[in-house]
């Protein structure tokens, strides 16, 4: 069955695929609760799953095998490499108790209308601040980036859910002092802090990241309420199109009127607050649009809806490179 039940690709590369929209599979697990295996059909497949399915969608003891690509551009895989020990003990089934069914192309999706989230215009000087010309010396944090060699990779080029290259720190110490003495005085807190994340994985701020045209879509999301609740971006390339700056969105409702922007307590993210991560092409409007420029801090209220509004270049140095913070108050 196909992972995508939507999306724009010109060609037949899995790099050319545009604004993908995965099937709804909880509706497809719960539908088969005899699944043991979930077979990929090689790298591309598997990566994609990853981004786009949550893993607390997977149900318990559900194994994830990947399989050598049946592209005719991959080599055939030899017969001891078709011998793996996992593709041997996993496989795309049933249980034997369980009669065999024919899946479609496309599963229906789910007949559930999304709750409608509270909207407030973001507003600058309440939702989101500006500050132009940040740091002192932006070059120097831009060519000591540059110059790493230990950038971590996302996707395309490693099976990971987010996109491009990441670096920790972004900033120096004076540097990222210098940064939260202008949030501090912009939203009025008295001090700032980086929560953990309760999983113990490495929350990214301070972090910088790399990603290019190829490399990222417009993903439509809040930052968690759990995990900060001021977020920003800081934008890096001073030859970054002013286009390929930060969006915020609001719900757009299937009778086609808009809904609102942000979560609220006692949900902690937009996946939380729709109780679920699927939602049909078209569910966000575009409302505001903040363009990018060289050494422009963006500052936002981390529960407003938002995304990349595009990504750009193709090389090091003209990919959209961006420092992005989480602050808790």
């Amino acid at each position: 069955m196909d992972l995508i039940a939507q999306s724009e690709r010109e060609g037949s590369l899995h790099s050319a695929i545009r604004g993908a929209l995965a099937n709804d599979f909880r509706v497809f697990f719960a539908a088969h609760p005899s699944l043991q295996s979930i077979l990929f059909n090689g790298a591309a497949a598997e990566a994609m799953f990853l981004r786009q399915v949550p893993a607390s969608a997977v149900p318990a003891g559900v194994c994830r095998v990947r399989l050598p690509s049946t592209s005719p551009a991959n080599r055939a895989p030899s017969t001891e490499q078709k011998r793996t020990p996992g593709a041997a003990h996993c496989s795309m089934q049933a249980s034997s108790s369980a009669p065999k069914r024919r899946y479609s192309r496309h599963m229906p999706p789910a007949p559930r209308a999304l709750p409608v989230l509270p909207y407030r215009k973001p507003t600058e000087g309440r939702d989101y601040w500006l500050v132009d010309d940040v740091l002192p010396d932006p070059d120097s944090v831009r060519e000591r980036a540059l110059a790493r060699t230990d950038w971590a990779l996302g996707w395309p080029h490693r099976e990971e859910s987010w996109p491009g290259m990441r670096i920790m720190p972004g900033l120096e110490a004076d540097e990222l002092a210098g940064l939260e003495v202008r949030v501090k005085a912009l939203t009025g807190a008295a001090r700032l802090g980086v929560q953990a994340s309760p999983d113990g994985t490495t929350l990214n701020h301070n972090c910088i990241q790399l990603v290019g045209e190829d490399e990222g879509e417009v993903r439509p999301h809040t930052d968690s309420r759990a995990l900060c609740r001021y977020a920003a971006v800081l934008y890096l390339n001073p030859s970054t199109p002013a286009d390929c700056g930060t969006s915020f969105f609001r719900q757009r409702l299937s009778s086609g009127q808009l809904g609102g922007n942000s979560v609220m307590p006692p949900h902690n993210n937009l996946v939380e607050a729709f109780g679920t991560r699927f939602v049909s092409p078209g569910s966000f409007s575009h409302d505001v649009a903040i363009p990018a420029r060289y050494n422009r801090l963006l500052l936002y209220r981390a529960n407003l809806i938002h995304s990349a509004s595009r990504y750009c270049g193709r090389t090091l140095e003209t990919k959209r490179m961006t420092a992005v913070f989480f602050w808790m108050t």
